[in-house]
């Protein structure tokens, strides 16, 4: 399934890329993609990380609290388990959730769609049930054209409530500070410096505490 979807995605891409399609077609090939990753990854089952802590707190959260998830994780199971005990159903809302997200703002801001929709898809394969981390990352998203449009406060607020689902979404406080115009020099010396960072290995020295505290050992 998974070499069908991405060599499905990277033949509509190709003809995004090439002109071939109009806007009108590449829109409806955008909603099929979104659809077909709702399907996807909805009705998955086994598959994915930490598969079976998340499985195990969905089937038990109206009367355990042991795991160490974020409190709007936590929430979003306790909504959903109110009123079903099928997990699938829970995936599908997930995948919903976050797909629509996705092509509500890929559809807004790239100029070749469906190339958006296979470099999303190749590179988040990998970390396919990551549910707390998907979540934050397209609330995120919402806060962007809040963002652009230097609505600080209103940006910054749905960063926090990201937050709740993933401590690792208040790294995305440092877009705000990239809505600027730049000028090269500032590029280049950002990459002689990272570079530097990398050849140097000093990241590999830091305090692996340092990394847990936004990763959340939780995933």
């Amino acid at each position: 399934m998974y070499y069908f979807t991405f060599f499905l995605f990277a033949l509509c891409a190709f003809l995004n890329i090439s002109g071939k399609l109009d806007k009108q077609k590449v829109q409806k090939l955008l909603l099929f993609a979104s659809i077909w990753m709702i399907v996807h990854d909805g009705l998955r089952w086994g598959i994915g990380t930490d598969w079976r802590p998340y499985l195990f707190f969905f089937n038990n959260c109206l009367w355990t609290d042991e795991e160490n998830f974020d409190w709007g994780y936590k929430i979003f199971n306790l909504l959903v388990r109110s009123f079903t005990d099928k997990y699938t159903v829970f995936l599908v809302l997930h995948a919903v959730f976050v797909y629509a997200v996705f092509y509500k703002f890929i559809k807004r801001y790239s100029p070749y769609p469906l190339l958006s929709f296979l470099v999303l898809y190749y590179s988040m394969l990998s970390y396919l049930g990551m549910n707390r981390q998907y979540i934050a990352i397209v609330l995120c998203l919402l806060s962007v054209p809040f963002i652009l449009k230097k609505e600080y406060f209103k940006g910054g607020s749905i960063v926090v409530i990201a937050s709740l689902f993933h401590m690792s979404a208040l790294m995305f406080f440092v877009v705000f500070f990239l809505n600027r115009e730049f000028k090269n020099i500032t590029f280049l010396s950002l990459l002689v410096l990272v570079t530097v960072l990398a050849l140097s290995r000093i990241v590999d020295k830091l305090p692996l505490d340092l990394f847990l505290f936004l990763g959340n050992s939780g995933d």
